[in-house]
């Protein structure tokens, strides 16, 4: 199963974003499942906010699951990738819920 993370980044120090993005990743691929991490994919910092975005919708779609990260509901860009991986009846995977019985769907 292929799992994008969503989070918030704007606004945070970069460092603090790819070390919380990193922990996920590592948790995420730990138990089996291949990771779209956005901070990978993104991050040439004459990027905008919709370039960013466009480059992670058009990897968040190709995904069977989204993983949102506790600040998710704070992130405007987090906040429509749920919209998206909701829509299209995506798995959605929250850290309190994390477990191995994720390896099974």
């Amino acid at each position: 199963m292929k799992v994008y993370i969503a989070g918030r980044i704007s606004d945070l120090d970069i460092e603090v974003v790819r070390d919380k993005f990193q922990r996920d990743e590592n948790l995420l691929a730990g138990l089996g499942y291949v990771v779209v991490n956005p901070t990978k994919i993104t991050g040439n910092n004459d990027e905008t906010w919709t370039e960013c975005m466009t480059v992670c919708i058009r990897e968040l779609v190709l995904c069977d699951a989204i993983y949102l990260q506790p600040d998710w509901e704070y992130s405007k860009g987090a906040q429509l990738e749920w919209f998206i991986a909701k829509s299209l009846d995506m798995v959605i995977m929250f850290p309190s819920r994390i477990n191995r019985s994720f390896l099974s769907l």
